[in-house]
């Protein structure tokens, strides 16, 4: 059945869409495709719900991807595992470890 063939429910006015000037989502009538049980949610998960439908909406995703040569990075990581056999160092132990801090710099210990 085409998307167009779904027969719809009566649409009620989402407060939400009207403040974001979305459009209002689409009510399916799924009772047409066999029994359909409802539950009551419990006044947490209403409320949960609802913002955490608001804050996708309004709050901005970012992804920022960086590109990295990481040939001599990789070449002392298969270094440091012929020179030792009892443990195997992978690339996400040393970019977990981090750069090395210049001169007289120390790292935070965590807070305790």
């Amino acid at each position: 059945m085409l998307a167009a063939q779904v027969p719809l429910r009566p649409q009620r006015r989402d407060p939400a869409a009207d403040d974001l000037g979305l459009a209002p989502w689409p009510q399916v009538d799924f009772e047409k495709y066999g029994d359909v049980e409802r539950v009551e949610r419990s006044r947490i998960g209403r409320l949960g719900a609802a913002n955490l439908a608001r804050n996708w909406v309004r709050i901005p995703h970012v992804t920022h991807h960086e590109d990295a040569d990481i040939t001599e990075l990789e070449a002392f990581r298969k270094q440091l595992n012929t020179e030792q056999s009892d443990v195997k160092v992978t690339m996400v132990s040393l970019l977990l470890i981090g750069p090395p801090r210049p001169s007289g710099g120390r790292r935070r210990s965590p807070p305790s």
